[in-house]
């Protein structure tokens, strides 16, 4: 199943951006298409895609895996220390 909806990490790698250049696009570009919910920025796929039409780009094609998750890091050790005697 096809995504709607992507993160901007999501539309960067599509774009050939880096994150950082999606979130200075959705500052800047007036007519970028992206929508907040919450505090959460969203891009609508089908609109990304006519905007890079417009904009005369050719988008890879888009995720349908779901985002890996990040592996947990393992647990500090606490140290002992020596008691001077």
């Amino acid at each position: 199943m096809e995504k709607l909806f992507l993160r901007p990490a999501e539309a960067a790698e599509l774009l050939g951006f880096c994150r950082t250049s999606v979130y200075k696009l959705i500052r800047q570009e007036a007519g970028f298409p992206y929508c907040k919910i919450g505090k959460s920025v969203r891009i609508s796929l089908p609109a990304l895609q006519d905007w890079a039409r417009r904009k005369g780009m050719e988008i890879s094609e888009p995720p349908n895996k779901a985002r890996p998750r990040r592996a947990k890091a393992p647990a500090h050790k606490a140290t002992r220390t020596r008691r001077a005697s």
